[in-house]
């Protein structure tokens, strides 16, 4: 039996064009199997809008009259947008972090002078650090949500997720490495990502060369594809 098959049409009603409705053929398939979502009314109400589209398209010479294709593409420009910085934010937060390790694995040596301003430059690190774990999480999720994952994971996303898991174990480790100067009891974590955080902490040239270039390559695969998305999505 055809889906939606109504045998009080005669042969030349079912096959004029006022009672079809034309589809790809992926949306043709899951319409076809699935009647009780997609009901006759629900497929006319569909045909009218679209026809009526067209006719206004047409009429006034915008391919969008309704608007709806631009309010989508600036949604996805800005949260495309929010990814970038947040992969900016969590880049320098993991610098500056490397840049500040210098002072605080001198901190036994360091005048009684120096430790209220080190300790203050580390707790605000801190708060740097959570801002923009927060606005990777909170950019993900824009990103998951505004583009979905069923055709395919959009490029740019696994760069941020990495980014930002990059940025918590630089967290703990750097947490780690600073219970170890002060004596204090701790539990070594198993290293995750591009290099020996201990070893980028303790200042090894090597290591924290090679944690720059992971997070410039991450950040760059963020970088390219909202830009690509952004260029080629213009109106």
């Amino acid at each position: 039996m055809v889906p939606r098959y109504d045998s009080s049409l005669s042969l030349a009603e079912r096959s004029g064009h006022e009672n079809g409705i034309w589809c790809c053929a992926k949306h043709g398939r899951m319409i076809d199997n699935d009647t009780v979502s997609y009901t006759v009314a629900q497929l006319r109400s569909w045909k009218t809008d679209a026809i009526d589209l067209q006719r206004r398209a047409h009429s006034t010479g915008d391919i969008d009259p309704n608007g709806r294709v631009k309010l989508m593409r600036a949604t996805g420009n800005e949260v495309a947008t929010r990814a970038v910085k947040a992969a900016m934010k969590c880049r320098a937060a993991i610098m500056t972090g490397i840049a500040l390790a210098d002072s605080v694995k001198r901190i036994s040596r360091s005048p009684s002078s120096e430790l209220f301003a080190i300790n203050q430059a580390v707790k605000q690190w801190g708060e740097e650090i959570t801002r923009a774990s927060t606005e990777a999480t909170e950019a993900v999720m824009d990103v998951m949500v505004n583009w979905g994952l069923r055709s395919g994971e959009p490029p740019g996303l696994t760069a941020l997720i990495v980014l930002a898991g990059y940025l918590e174990e630089w967290r703990s480790k750097f947490t780690e490495a600073m219970q170890r100067i002060a004596g204090l009891p701790f539990t070594p974590r198993k290293n995750f990502g591009p290099c020996d955080w201990t070893a980028v902490f303790n200042g090894d040239v090597e290591q924290c060369e090679l944690l720059q270039k992971a997070i410039d390559d991450v950040s760059a695969r963020v970088d390219e594809w909202a830009e690509s998305y952004i260029v080629s999505r213009e109106t």
